[in-house]
């Protein structure tokens, strides 16, 4: 079991659900993962590819900066005590972290990051 999902459980779903499903290791079908809002869209499988790309698409429609910006603070949010602490930890701290931040531009590029992004929501502990 990956380690890391007593810390992400209690922050997606309510810490009594996270802590019963990791104490048990119950197994939970996709309309319970959707009552409990651990995933927010239920799609049959042989539609999954579709659904993922139209999301892909839609959040690729939108200005790359922004994106990039948003993930940046989504990254970083969650941790922080303050905004005041996640908007300073947002700040490159050398000229090796601004390189590594700048956006991969937009449209198709965008597009591929996201999928991947999506790809790997899916199985958190793939790793």
């Amino acid at each position: 079991m990956y380690m890391g999902i007593s810390y992400l459980l209690p922050k997606i779903v309510d810490a009594g659900v996270a802590r019963e499903l990791m104490l048990t290791g119950r197994i939970i079908d996709a309309d319970e993962a959707y009552r409990i809002k651990l995933v927010h869209q239920v799609v049959a499988p042989d539609e999954l590819m579709a659904a993922a790309l139209r999301k892909a698409r839609e959040i690729a429609a939108n200005n790359a900066y922004g994106v990039w910006q948003t993930k940046i603070g989504l990254k970083a949010a969650p941790d922080a005590p303050s905004l005041r602490h996640a908007i300073e930890d947002r700040k490159p701290h050398s000229d090796s972290q601004r390189l590594h931040q700048q956006p991969g531009g937009g449209g198709a590029s965008a597009l591929g990051e996201t999928a991947v992004q999506l790809g790997s929501a899916v199985r958190p502990w793939d790793g």
